[in-house]
């Protein structure tokens, strides 16, 4: 009897013996198989190396406060499920978008960082990039950041841009508008903020610019405008960076004297404006904006707003007169200009910076 029981107890331990291997196999086989997985993912997603890379000059900043790139994905193969895109300003602060829309190779694609993500950055100096991945399982993985850029001239969309000349040896429009200004007396070919520049004689020198439905349309009766250019004025002496005037001079000026700008107004019915808008930063050269959005003027010296004069919704003469750059009667431009734009709307704030910034 006592063997029969030593038997049994001897197969009860065997069995318990069994049954915590076999438990001990389970615990070991969920690790093993887990670990396989994730390394199978991990093999998965970084066997082929996805490469991107940002089209040279594609970064925009966009009227209504997006960042638009291009991205290439070239030749390779890889399961890319989109594109993480990081934007970091001066200060290092840094915020980061997910794109995630799959890219063929070789296809360029736009991507479009919203307003909302980057609104509490300060200047935008760097966006890189890196690929976007996910799993069967769900799981996202990112590649490496490997691939950046910087805003350069041009970063400011040309939305709505109706002239620009970066007067680089000619008067040439780039703008895509065709509004090639002329010259009888033209200025002299000199070196600029950016590039070449014209220097006026402040005698007769002046660029005419063509009466076309873009230039009319843009600046003229109650419409909205910008214009942004570099000026380096000759001290104590009225100088006329543009002007638009018909034959009763109604019409707009906006002029220098001894390192002030003045906008000079005068509507159809005589009324007369004639405004101090602020001073000039420097004795160098001087980045101004002057916007109009139908009520009030607006005026900046590098990228600072000095003035907002109104009201004044008398407008700014006749849609159909000429615009006049570096002339005005009375008081014709003596120093440079470079980098001239005009638009047919109101830049924001931000637009202004980075034309300063970047050009």
């Amino acid at each position: 009897m006592l063997k029969n029981k030593r038997g049994i107890s001897e197969v009860i331990v065997t069995v318990l013996i069994l049954l915590l291997i076999i438990a001990a196999i389970s615990i070991l086989w969920v690790v093993i198989s887990g670990f396989l997985k994730s390394s199978s993912e991990t093999i998965s997603l970084g066997v082929n190396t996805i490469n991107l890379e940002i089209v040279d000059n594609s970064l925009k900043y966009k009227s209504n406060g997006d960042l638009e790139l291009r991205v290439k994905r070239n030749s390779g193969e890889g399961n890319l499920s989109g594109v993480k895109v990081l934007v970091e300003d001066e200060s290092g602060q840094q915020v980061s978008y997910d794109y995630l829309q799959s890219i063929g190779e070789l296809e360029t694609r736009n991507i479009l960082v919203p307003e909302s993500t980057i609104s509490s950055l300060g200047t935008i100096s760097k966006v890189s990039i890196a690929s976007v991945v996910i799993s069967g399982s769900g799981k996202k993985s990112y590649g490496a950041t490997n691939e950046e850029a910087s805003p350069t001239k041009g970063f400011v969309s040309s939305n709505d841009l109706v002239l620009y000349m970066p007067f680089d040896g000619d008067a040439k429009d780039y703008s895509g508008n065709g509004n090639d200004g002329t010259c009888t007396s033209c200025p002299t070919a000199t070196s600029g903020k950016i590039g070449g520049a014209y220097q006026f004689n402040g005698l007769t020198n002046k660029i005419d610019l063509p009466n076309t439905p873009t230039l009319s349309s843009a600046i003229g009766g109650t419409n909205q405008w910008s214009v942004a250019y570099w000026g380096n004025y000759k001290p104590s002496v009225y100088s006329s960076s543009f002007s638009k005037r018909d034959t009763g001079a109604a019409g707009i000026s906006v002029l220098d004297s001894n390192g002030r700008i003045y906008i000079n107004a005068n509507s159809n019915i005589n009324d007369t404006l004639k405004t101090f808008g602020g001073n000039l930063s420097n004795t160098g050269w001087n980045h101004i904006v002057i916007s109009y959005n139908g009520v009030a003027f607006n005026i900046y010296i590098n990228s600072v707003k000095k003035s907002t004069i109104s009201p004044w919704t008398y407008g700014v003469g006749n849609p159909s007169a000429n615009i006049a750059i570096g002339f005005s009667p009375g008081a014709p431009m003596n120093g440079s200009l470079d980098e001239v734009r005009i638009y047919n709307r109101v830049l924001t704030d931000k637009e202004i910076m980075y034309l300063y910034k970047y050009g």
